[in-house]
This record gives structure tokens, C-alpha cells and sequence, in this order.
């Protein structure tokens, strides 16, 4: 008496063609799940964004976006430096190098310096939920590829 029996039935051809059907369909599955998470990130980053006034260059949350390349995703800002000054934050006081003194539209007058401003790393809290994102496409790729294997 055995605790477990293994036939050969003769589905073993059916059963490669089912899992090379599966790799084949993979990459396109895969693809499409980082389009997706990728435009959730976006999403996420655009409003976890400090606003500001925006004024060079536009307002930081508007500036991200993302290439997929090789099954792979990758975010970038169009502004580093401002992306820097933010999850980095700046030196306390700042002190103009060039001039006298400084001057914005913001500021009453022209000011001998300014508070610098603290990090506020957004960024690094929506990386971190990646994987969440990733899980909410990547179990229904893997039904998918299983019920493919399964005959479906």
C-alpha cells in the first residue's frame, strides 16, 4: 500500500505545449502589470507631492514619469534638483552666494536669508508600497498562467 500513486496517462506532449503556451504569454502579462503599476506609482507620487508655488519649472508632483525597458520600470523627475531639495531638504539658513540679499515674489522684501526646509521624503514612502502594487496585478497573472497550464 502507498501513500501516493503516479500514472502516466500520455498528457505529458499536452502538457508541454500548455507550459510553453504560459512562457510564451508571460512577458506580454508582465508588461502589462508594470504599465500598471507604473501609472499607479505616478499617481501616488503626484499626490503625495508637496505643492508649492511651483515656480521654476512647475510644480514637483507633475513632474514624474516612467519608461518601461526590458520588462523593467524605471521613474524619473524632470526636476532633480527641486526632487533633491525636497526628500533631502535644504541647509538652515540659506544665504545668498551672489547677491546682497535675497528676493522672490513670496517674500515681503528682500530677506539677508531664509529657514531652509526639512526633508520630506514622499517619494521613498510610495517605493515602499511597490510591492503592494505589484501583488494586486501579479496574483491575477498567476491565475491566469495557471489556468493556461490547466488546459483553460
Amino acid at each position: 500500500m502507498s501513500l501516493l500513486t503516479f500514472t502516466n496517462t500520455g498528457n505529458t506532449s499536452g502538457l508541454m505545449m500548455r507550459v510553453e503556451r504560459a512562457v510564451a504569454e508571460l512577458d506580454p502579462l508582465v508588461a502589462e502589470a508594470l504599465v500598471k503599476v507604473g501609472d499607479q506609482m505616478l499617481q501616488a507620487l503626484h499626490d503625495d507631492a508637496p505643492m508649492g508655488t511651483g515656480r521654476t519649472g512647475g510644480h514637483l508632483a507633475d513632474s514624474f514619469y516612467t519608461h518601461n525597458e526590458d520588462l523593467s520600470l524605471l521613474v524619473f523627475t524632470q526636476q532633480p534638483e527641486k526632487y533633491l531639495f525636497v526628500t533631502k531638504g535644504t541647509k538652515t539658513p540659506i544665504r545668498p552666494v551672489h547677491a546682497r540679499m535675497l528676493h522672490s515674489p513670496e517674500l515681503p522684501h528682500p530677506m539677508h536669508w531664509v529657514r531652509g526646509q526639512n526633508a520630506n521624503d514622499f517619494a521613498q514612502r510610495v517605493f515602499d508600497q511597490t510591492t503592494q502594487y505589484m501583488e494586486e496585478f501579479l496574483i491575477p497573472m498567476g491565475h491566469q498562467i495557471a489556468l493556461i497550464i490547466e488546459g483553460g
